[in-house]
């Protein structure tokens, strides 16, 4: 197994937006997290030491940055320390008194990144007991097992990463939800009609799986889109409305944005 660590880097305010965009092109967006006070910014990126390593060249040298062990960053009684995903919902890997079970796992998220904390807002918005669920791009089955426990009668969740199948199958269990889960690259194979699908992913591959949608959603299903950053919000919003949906409410939090959608003809 490769070895995880975690890259902090502290940049100057103007070159936040650099880096950010550097992260994306690494496959990054959902790794990294941003910690800022009034005489500090701490850029914190979690991955495989190797990609970490060939980071470490792409900013200048006026840039400081250190590539640390989780263990030395990130110690196990924090590791365990409850926190609030979004309002009223919490997050305890401890298994006693829990609402949401999670062990972290660094490569899928732990939901403290705001691109998932939008896609289970817009989520906590609808009626979801005893609907039917896809969560296409499930990773750590954050969004999976919320939507159990808003009372959905079934969820489906899928990923194209093995590792994310196992970290969903294992949140599942620490929270005693029956949670269906399959791997598959986007909808391929994938049958059935869905009242409620959501993708926590990146805007190219979400662009991928617009024109999909149709296989799997009924007249008056919603669409939640996430991970979506605001350099791409408006090709994404165009790319809506040209596959047929209406879009019914936008969430932002800091740069990152998410859609909740329906078929035009709902």
């Amino acid at each position: 197994m490769k070895k995880e660590k975690v890259l902090i880097i502290y940049p100057k305010r103007e070159n936040i937006k650099e880096i950010e965009d550097i992260l994306s092109e690494k496959g990054l967006a959902l790794n990294y997290f941003i910690e800022e006070t009034e005489d500090e910014v701490k850029i914190k990126v979690y991955g495989e030491e190797d990609i970490l390593y060939t980071l470490l060249h792409k900013f200048g040298e006026d840039i400081k940055k250190e590539l640390k062990d989780i263990i030395e960053f990130w110690n196990t009684p924090e590791r365990l320390l409850p926190y609030e995903f979004i309002d009223g919902v919490i997050i305890n890997p401890d298994p006693k008194n829990i609402i949401i079970n999670l062990i972290p796992g660094l490569a899928f998220g732990t939901g403290r990144h705001e691109s998932t904390k939008i896609a289970a807002k817009l989520l906590m918005t609808l009626e979801v007991r005893n609907k039917r669920i896809l969560d296409i791009g499930c990773g750590s089955g954050i969004l999976s097992v919320l939507s159990k426990k808003l009372g959905a009668d079934y969820v489906l969740s899928i990923d194209n990463d093995q590792q994310a199948i196992e970290k969903t199958r294992e949140t599942a269990a620490l929270n005693n939800e029956k949670i269906e889960v399959i791997k598959s690259d986007l909808l391929e194979g994938i049958s059935g009609r869905f009242d409620i699908i959501i993708a926590n992913i990146l805007p190219p591959i979400l662009k991928r799986l617009l024109p999909q949608l149709k296989g799997v959603v009924l007249p008056e299903s919603c669409i939640i889109f996430s991970g979506i950053y605001k350099d791409s919000l408006q090709s994404m919003r165009e790319e809506i409305v040209r596959y047929k949906f209406n879009i019914l409410k936008e969430e932002k939090l800091n740069n990152w944005y998410g859609f909740l959608f329906s078929p035009a003809n709902a």
